[in-house]
């Protein structure tokens, strides 16, 4: 009898320790998924909010509603759409294009992934693609080696075609996989009616890069808010190349140009036959950084080069300066 319940207890016993080590195990897979989810987490990146700009009424009616240009002003200080004319239509964009090049230059740079005093050798592809008599260039040759500092300065200034698509390649490899680079930072910064074909804004087959104005003064305040520096690239008149071409501005509100703007230091012109006249222009006048975008500025005038110029100045004097004027008086 003794022995009998001897046994018992044993069983008991070994019973009780193959439970606990089942329950054991179990926790600890628990655990292990756990910590595992954790670190799932941990290694996803976490993306800062877009700097969108959401207002959507404007301050002011505009008198002509436009159906293929548009305007808009914008204070940059308090986040007010000051005057907007068709802002949410997108239209093409021609040069502009390169802000965005330049956002995701600074950005590339800002993370340590390349620096100005990096090079890159221009491949073949820009020459096979885009052969167009008369479009801007900064006299780039296939098989040489550039300055990335020279060729953001290229496009500062005389917006060359070449340099954005060597740019395009030091950045993304092919100009192909930077256009998808484009396309991903603008859907980060929900910019809702952008799209991005090629890294140049050329009309091509197939391939017409558009957006909206204010997608455009999206793009223009996440690149001089993240990246002030910009504007040391954006307001200089001309730079000498290396290979001894000089790249004159095409921003002719900036000094010593056609149709100068005192307050005006960038940022971006452009221009197609398709797309016509475009300007992303800012300036800082008594603290306040403004904006002033312009699509298809001033269509059907012989002389919208440099209209589009005074139109800025215009819609400065009309929105922007009483505008200030009005922050002044509330202070």
């Amino acid at each position: 009898m003794k022995k009998k319940l001897f046994l018992l207890v044993v069983l008991l016993v070994i019973n009780g320790v193959l439970i606990w080590q089942m329950v054991d195990r179990s926790e600890s897979a628990q655990s292990s998924a756990e910590s595992e989810e954790i670190v799932e987490e941990d290694i996803v990146e976490e993306e800062l909010p877009a700097p969108t700009i959401h207002t959507a009424v404007p301050l002011v009616e505009p008198e002509q509603q436009y159906e293929k240009s548009s305007e808009l002003v914008y204070d940059m200080e308090t986040k007010e759409i000051l005057y907007a004319n068709n802002i949410d239509t997108p239209l093409g964009l021609a040069s502009v294009t390169k802000t965005m090049t330049l956002y995701i230059l600074m950005e590339k740079m800002a993370a340590g992934e390349i620096t100005l005093d990096d090079t890159v050798v221009l491949s073949p592809h820009f020459f096979q693609k885009y052969q167009i008599s008369g479009l801007a260039s900064a006299g780039l040759k296939s098989g040489e080696t550039y300055r990335i500092e020279d060729l953001l300065k290229a496009i500062t200034t005389v917006s060359a075609n070449d340099a954005a698509v060597a740019l395009a390649e030091a950045l993304g490899g092919t100009e192909e996989n930077f256009v998808r680079m484009m396309n991903e930072r603008a859907h980060r910064l929900e910019m809702t009616n952008a799209t991005y074909d090629n890294a140049t804004g050329l009309t091509m087959p197939n391939e017409y890069n558009r957006a909206s104005a204010r997608d455009l003064a999206t793009l223009a305040e996440a690149l001089i808010t993240n990246y002030p520096q910009i504007l040391q690239y954006t307001s200089l008149t001309g730079h000498m190349m290396p290979n001894g071409y000089y790249a004159k501005t095409t921003n002719l509100a900036l000094e010593g140009q056609p149709a100068y703007l005192p307050y005006i230091d960038g940022l971006k012109t452009g221009y197609t036959i398709e797309a016509g006249q475009n300007f992303i222009g800012t300036g800082e006048i008594e603290g306040t950084r403004f904006l002033v975008v312009l699509q298809n500025a001033a269509p059907g005038d012989p002389n919208a080069k440099v209209a589009k110029f005074h139109r800025t100045g215009e819609l400065v004097e009309q929105y922007v300066k009483p505008h200030i004027e009005k922050k002044k008086s509330s202070d």
